[in-house]
């Protein structure tokens, strides 16, 4: 007898009929509707269920609460056979939404949430954090999270579900949790029999953070780094070596270009995903608690700003500038299009050209400083030389010789040694030696001065011709600017041409891109390797490049995915007459808005530009005849100082 034909009844007696199945079969039974009862729904097991298990739904439904009802698909009834003893299931709220995965991860998001922002996420995020307190409060711990395990509703509201595979604790006797998922798992039970742990509310919030940063980061998982070395490890493994990709501190591996960073991001919320994954996590308590998150995320929920040109980027209000314009700009990916649009902002026709008539007014500084020798030489008083130029042994020497002669002639033998010492002293040089060094230090200063004074010159000659150069570059580039504004609609229909152009390429790619990898048949790739991918951000065919590297996927399974791209591509039909399609249209105002506002920038801060330039040379000149008095006095006194000792 098929199982919808069976008598069944909930704990009270009362017989229950099951109405049609939702959604697909688990592991473990099926879900129906119940007819008569709109919110309620019927799990029923595809054994009947015995021992511990039954103890624990048991447990479980005298739990039930006004509060983790509010937030969870909890159980409320057990569902028994005809005879009313063998545990056949559990009726528990009937809970609508989607699976969390398909919010943060961007492709999914575009066709089932398409007006979210990202204020939308990370309310939502606020709102798991929640629905994790509230079981975390009552000492329940989640144990297998994952992105299964969270529903979320088109108004943003969650729903924790498959709660009779949670860990409970009561009368001293724990119901565990034996089951996980690797991408998952916190570092600590990496590898581990899971069967044989007691879970702790620390290793939820491991799963917790990671589901938060998935929602912020656009579905990148927090350990999918690039490896900076040939180590080539998965994901379960980056997670037990807590080499968190995004980490200040991380050496080992590198985060994915296409993604916001921890900078984009308040400190509050850095150093929480910090705490959450980085070494030393793992020990007991010291992971952020699910009231920890909800109250950071609340917080920068209403701390963002909308973007100036596309009003679906909102961003942290400590950011200058939106991160999400510049990946949008930088690898052509706008995360967020279908949610707002082209803002049209900025200078007017006659506001940019008042602007530019202020840039043409501004003349560059005059080069009216003149050359040293063009200034009458300064009256000085030369300084006199301390010694004297003449040798005094030289003197003396004569002195000695010529007495010594006198006596030599009178008859005195001594006389002789006084000759030769007289010659001696004679020979030694007319000239001090003295006199010589100073005569070679004056010359010495004499031609530092000189130099010193060329120096300033040429130095300040050098730097106005840098500047001159500067200025000019300057006034072109500001006048090449200004041309680009005034010919706008130039520069626009050339867009939409070559849009025109592209338009095969255009309805390609957008049809590769509805592909995604989570619904399709690919060979060799079951549930896991798809997860795999999603956490590097390959959700869709249109992600698939031949130079793909990614852990784990090696050359056997690139060709596979290689092979499913260009099945998907046979499928593919141009339609010429087709418009450009509304993506493609708004991706192009979009960088169009983004380059108008960066040439607008430029022409504004223009002015300024020149003036500052003006400014600094100003201030060089200034400087330049400041210095140019003591400079020429020294250059004088040093000359006269020499010509004192030069004769």
């Amino acid at each position: 007898m098929r199982r919808r034909e069976m008598v069944l009844f909930d704990e009270t007696g009362r017989s229950l009929r099951l109405g049609n199945q939702i959604g697909r079969a688990g592991g473990e039974g099926k879900v129906f509707a119940l007819p008569g009862q709109p919110d309620l729904i019927a799990k029923v097991y595809h054994s009947p269920l015995v021992g511990p298990k039954v103890e624990k739904l048991v447990q479980m439904t005298r739990l039930a609460s006004p509060n983790l009802l509010n937030s969870c698909a909890w159980p409320t009834r057990l569902i028994l056979d005809a005879n009313k003893k063998a545990v056949l299931g559990i009726m528990m709220p009937y809970v609508k939404g989607k699976e969390i995965h398909s919010l943060y991860n961007p492709k999914s998001r575009y066709k089932e949430y398409p007006k979210f922002t990202w204020k939308h996420l990370v309310q939502v995020s606020a709102n798991v954090a929640a629905a994790f307190d509230s079981i975390h409060s009552k000492g329940i711990v989640m144990g297998d999270v994952n992105e299964g395990n969270v529903l979320v509703n088109s108004d943003g509201t969650v729903r924790l579900i498959d709660c009779d595979s949670y860990q409970i604790s009561l009368n001293g006797k724990t119901y565990g949790c034996d089951v996980g998922i690797g991408l998952w798992t916190p570092p600590e039970l990496q590898y581990k029999n899971l069967s044989n742990i007691t879970r702790t509310t620390n290793h939820d919030l491991f799963g917790l953070a990671q589901m938060i940063f998935l929602m912020l980061f656009m579905g990148r998982h927090p350990f999918a780094g690039i490896p900076k070395t040939k180590d080539d490890f998965e994901i379960e493994e980056a997670i037990r070596r807590h080499l968190f990709a995004y980490s200040p501190s991380q050496t080992q591996v590198s985060p994915p270009e296409v993604s916001i960073q921890l900078s984009h991001i308040p400190e509050t919320c850095v150093t929480l995903f910090r705490k959450a994954f980085e070494k030393g996590s793992e020990r007991p308590g010291t992971r952020p608690s699910a009231k920890d998150w909800n109250r950071a995320l609340s917080h920068l929920s209403k701390n963002l700003r909308t973007c100036r040109y596309d009003s679906g980027h909102l961003y942290p209000v400590h950011l200058s500038n939106c991160p999400w314009c510049h990946i949008s700009q930088a690898h052509g990916i706008n995360f967020f299009w279908t949610a707002g649009g082209f803002v049209a902002a900025g200078l007017h026709g006659t506001q940019f050209k008042a602007v530019y008539q202020a840039i043409k007014s501004i003349n560059p500084v005059g080069r009216d400083f003149k050359h040293p020798n063009s200034y009458p030489t300064p009256n000085v008083i030369p300084r006199l030389c301390p010694v004297s130029r003449t040798n005094p042994k030289f003197i003396f020497g004569w002195i000695v010789l010529g007495l010594s002669a006198i006596v030599t002639f009178s008859g005195f033998t001594i006389a002789f040694i006084g000759i030769i010492v007289g010659i001696a002293m004679a020979c030694s040089g007319r000239i001090n030696s003295k006199f010589t060094q100073e005569r070679s230090r004056r010359h010495a200063a004499k031609e530092e001065a000189n130099r010193r004074l060329e120096a300033a010159y040429t130095d300040l000659d050098r730097k106005y011709n840098a500047y001159m150069t500067e200025f000019r570059k300057t006034q072109t580039e500001l006048e090449t600017v200004f041309r680009k504004l005034d010919n706008w609609h130039t520069e626009t229909r050339a867009e939409i041409q070559d849009l025109e152009k592209q338009k095969r390429d255009i309805q390609l790619k957008l049809f590769l891109d509805k592909k995604l990898i989570k619904t399709a048949r690919i060979q060799n790739f079951g549930q896991k390797r798809k997860a795999v991918l999603a956490a590097y951000g390959i959700e869709s065919a249109l992600d698939i490049r031949k130079d793909l590297r990614i852990p784990g996927i090696g050359t056997s399974l690139l060709k596979d995915l290689l092979a499913w791209r260009a099945k998907c591509e046979s499928y593919f039909k141009y339609n010429p007459q087709a418009p450009i399609p509304e993506a493609a249209l708004q991706s192009s105002q979009n960088r169009l808005a983004n380059l108008k506002k960066d040439l607008e920038s430029q022409l504004r801060a223009g002015p300024e530009q020149l003036n500052r330039l003006n400014a600094k040379m100003k201030q060089l000149v200034s400087d330049y005849e400041k210095n140019l008095s003591d400079l020429l006095n020294a250059n004088a006194q040093a000359d006269a100082d020499y010509n004192v000792v030069s004769g």
